[in-house]
Protein backbone atom coordinates (compact mmCIF):
# COMPACT_ATOMS: atom_id res chain seq x y z
CA UNK A 1 0.00 0.00 0.00
CA UNK A 2 2.62 2.68 0.93
CA UNK A 3 4.05 1.89 -2.49
CA UNK A 4 0.87 2.90 -4.43
CA UNK A 5 0.25 6.07 -2.60
CA UNK A 6 2.55 8.01 -5.31
CA UNK A 7 0.97 6.33 -8.14
CA UNK A 8 -2.31 7.14 -6.74
CA UNK A 9 -2.00 10.78 -6.04
CA UNK A 10 0.08 11.27 -9.24
CA UNK A 11 -3.28 9.86 -11.13
CA UNK A 12 -5.47 11.26 -9.34
CA UNK A 13 -3.30 14.98 -10.15
CA UNK A 14 -3.26 13.82 -13.71
CA UNK A 15 -7.13 13.07 -13.42
CA UNK A 16 -7.76 16.36 -12.82
CA UNK A 17 -5.10 18.28 -15.14
CA UNK A 18 -6.93 16.25 -18.06
CA UNK A 19 -10.63 17.44 -16.95
CA UNK A 20 -9.48 20.94 -16.40
CA UNK A 21 -8.30 21.06 -20.34
CA UNK A 22 -11.69 18.87 -20.95
CA UNK A 23 -13.33 21.58 -19.68
CA UNK A 24 -11.83 24.30 -21.37
CA UNK A 25 -11.85 22.63 -24.97
CA UNK A 26 -15.49 22.44 -23.90
CA UNK A 27 -15.36 26.58 -23.30
CA UNK A 28 -13.60 27.21 -26.27
CA UNK A 29 -16.28 24.87 -28.85
CA UNK A 30 -18.86 26.58 -27.04
CA UNK A 31 -17.15 30.12 -27.63
CA UNK A 32 -16.57 29.17 -31.53
CA UNK A 33 -20.40 28.03 -31.43
CA UNK A 34 -21.46 31.37 -30.11
CA UNK A 35 -18.91 33.80 -32.12
CA UNK A 36 -20.68 31.24 -35.16
CA UNK A 37 -24.35 32.41 -34.09
CA UNK A 38 -23.40 35.81 -33.47
CA UNK A 39 -21.97 35.96 -36.80
CA UNK A 40 -25.09 34.48 -38.61
CA UNK A 41 -27.33 36.44 -36.89
CA UNK A 42 -25.47 39.43 -38.13
CA UNK A 43 -25.39 38.39 -41.31
CA UNK A 44 -29.21 37.18 -42.08
CA UNK A 45 -29.77 40.96 -40.02
CA UNK A 46 -27.78 42.72 -42.78
CA UNK A 47 -29.29 40.44 -45.60
CA UNK A 48 -32.56 41.50 -44.30
CA UNK A 49 -31.44 45.31 -44.33
CA UNK A 50 -29.74 45.03 -47.94
CA UNK A 51 -33.67 43.54 -49.21
CA UNK A 52 -35.41 45.87 -47.16
CA UNK A 53 -33.26 48.83 -48.79
CA UNK A 54 -33.40 47.37 -52.33
CA UNK A 55 -37.19 47.11 -51.92
CA UNK A 56 -37.31 50.35 -50.91
CA UNK A 57 -35.40 51.39 -53.77
CA UNK A 58 -37.41 49.67 -56.76
CA UNK A 59 -40.25 51.22 -55.06
CA UNK A 60 -38.98 55.01 -55.60
CA UNK A 61 -37.97 53.50 -58.90
CA UNK A 62 -41.54 52.59 -59.99
CA UNK A 63 -43.02 55.45 -58.56
CA UNK A 64 -40.53 57.84 -59.96
CA UNK A 65 -41.62 55.93 -63.48
CA UNK A 66 -45.42 55.97 -62.67
CA UNK A 67 -44.83 59.97 -62.12
CA UNK A 68 -43.12 60.21 -65.44
CA UNK A 69 -45.22 58.94 -67.33
CA UNK A 70 -48.14 60.62 -65.99
CA UNK A 71 -46.36 63.94 -66.85
CA UNK A 72 -46.24 62.37 -70.43
CA UNK A 73 -49.76 61.87 -70.44
CA UNK A 74 -50.52 65.56 -69.55
CA UNK A 75 -48.05 66.97 -72.12
CA UNK A 76 -49.64 65.20 -74.67
CA UNK A 77 -53.02 66.63 -73.64
CA UNK A 78 -54.42 63.58 -71.52
CA UNK A 79 -54.64 64.55 -68.31
CA UNK A 80 -57.48 61.82 -67.54
CA UNK A 81 -55.27 59.66 -69.00
CA UNK A 82 -52.34 60.75 -65.92
CA UNK A 83 -55.08 61.10 -63.61
CA UNK A 84 -56.33 57.79 -63.79
CA UNK A 85 -52.23 56.35 -63.72
CA UNK A 86 -51.72 58.25 -60.62
CA UNK A 87 -54.91 56.66 -58.74
CA UNK A 88 -53.94 53.50 -60.03
CA UNK A 89 -52.47 51.30 -56.37
CA UNK A 90 -48.41 50.82 -56.74
CA UNK A 91 -47.51 47.23 -57.62
CA UNK A 92 -45.98 45.88 -54.29
CA UNK A 93 -42.10 45.59 -54.83
CA UNK A 94 -41.58 42.22 -53.05
CA UNK A 95 -37.19 41.65 -53.01
CA UNK A 96 -36.36 38.32 -51.29
CA UNK A 97 -34.12 38.23 -48.12
CA UNK A 98 -30.78 35.68 -49.30
CA UNK A 99 -30.49 32.90 -47.89
CA UNK A 100 -27.52 32.91 -45.26
CA UNK A 101 -25.17 30.03 -44.66
CA UNK A 102 -22.96 30.20 -41.85
CA UNK A 103 -20.36 27.21 -41.72
CA UNK A 104 -20.41 25.21 -38.02
CA UNK A 105 -16.87 26.09 -36.02
CA UNK A 106 -14.12 23.37 -36.70
CA UNK A 107 -13.49 22.43 -33.18
CA UNK A 108 -11.20 19.15 -32.56
CA UNK A 109 -13.22 16.96 -30.31
CA UNK A 110 -10.73 15.83 -27.15
CA UNK A 111 -8.85 12.98 -28.10
CA UNK A 112 -10.12 9.55 -25.98
CA UNK A 113 -8.05 7.70 -23.74
CA UNK A 114 -8.01 4.24 -23.15
CA UNK A 115 -8.79 3.66 -19.58
CA UNK A 116 -9.72 7.59 -18.60
CA UNK A 117 -13.40 8.55 -18.36
CA UNK A 118 -14.84 11.41 -17.01
CA UNK A 119 -17.69 11.84 -14.63
CA UNK A 120 -19.83 14.86 -14.56
CA UNK A 121 -20.49 16.29 -11.38
CA UNK A 122 -22.24 19.78 -10.22
CA UNK A 123 -21.78 22.09 -7.63
CA UNK A 124 -22.73 26.02 -6.35
CA UNK A 125 -21.33 28.71 -6.18
CA UNK A 126 -22.46 31.56 -4.18
CA UNK A 127 -22.53 34.81 -6.23
CA UNK A 128 -24.31 37.37 -4.29
CA UNK A 129 -24.93 36.07 -0.54
CA UNK A 130 -27.49 38.93 0.08
CA UNK A 131 -29.41 37.91 -2.67
CA UNK A 132 -29.30 34.33 -0.75
CA UNK A 133 -29.93 35.49 2.34
CA UNK A 134 -32.92 37.70 1.29
CA UNK A 135 -34.29 34.71 -0.77
CA UNK A 136 -34.51 32.63 2.95
CA UNK A 137 -35.76 35.56 4.45
CA UNK A 138 -38.55 35.47 2.52
CA UNK A 139 -39.27 31.97 2.36
CA UNK A 140 -38.30 31.53 -1.37
CA UNK A 141 -35.41 29.04 0.01
CA UNK A 142 -35.39 26.51 2.69
CA UNK A 143 -33.29 27.59 5.46
CA UNK A 144 -30.92 24.82 5.84
CA UNK A 145 -29.11 26.63 2.60
CA UNK A 146 -27.35 28.55 5.24
CA UNK A 147 -24.89 27.58 7.79
CA UNK A 148 -23.87 29.66 10.68
CA UNK A 149 -20.53 30.94 10.84
CA UNK A 150 -19.81 28.83 13.94
CA UNK A 151 -16.36 29.96 14.56
CA UNK A 152 -17.00 33.70 14.16
CA UNK A 153 -20.08 33.11 16.85
CA UNK A 154 -18.02 31.74 19.22
CA UNK A 155 -15.32 33.91 18.66
CA UNK A 156 -17.92 36.22 19.69
CA UNK A 157 -19.39 34.18 22.85
CA UNK A 158 -16.28 34.16 24.37
CA UNK A 159 -15.25 37.85 23.49
CA UNK A 160 -18.76 39.51 24.83
CA UNK A 161 -19.91 36.25 27.02
CA UNK A 162 -23.22 37.31 28.32
CA UNK A 163 -23.68 40.25 26.77
CA UNK A 164 -23.57 38.82 23.29
CA UNK A 165 -26.84 39.87 21.48
CA UNK A 166 -27.56 38.32 18.21
CA UNK A 167 -31.05 37.26 17.21
CA UNK A 168 -31.67 33.73 16.71
CA UNK A 169 -28.04 32.84 18.95
CA UNK A 170 -28.02 31.96 22.65
CA UNK A 171 -25.01 31.92 24.71
CA UNK A 172 -24.15 28.73 26.60
CA UNK A 173 -21.62 28.37 29.61
CA UNK A 174 -19.45 25.49 29.03
CA UNK A 175 -17.27 24.39 31.97
CA UNK A 176 -14.03 22.60 31.09
CA UNK A 177 -12.05 21.17 33.65
CA UNK A 178 -8.66 21.68 33.86
CA UNK A 179 -6.20 18.96 35.40
CA UNK A 180 -2.26 19.75 36.39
Amino acid sequence: EMLLGPAKSVKLVLGQRMAAWEQEQTRLRREAEERARQARERQEREARERAAAEQRRLQQAAETKRLDEAAALEAKGDAVGAERLLAQPMPAQIVNVTPVFTPQPMVAAPPKLEGVSFSDGWKAEVTDLGALIAAVAAGQQPATLLLPNQVALNQLARAMKRSLNVPGVTVVEVRRPSVR
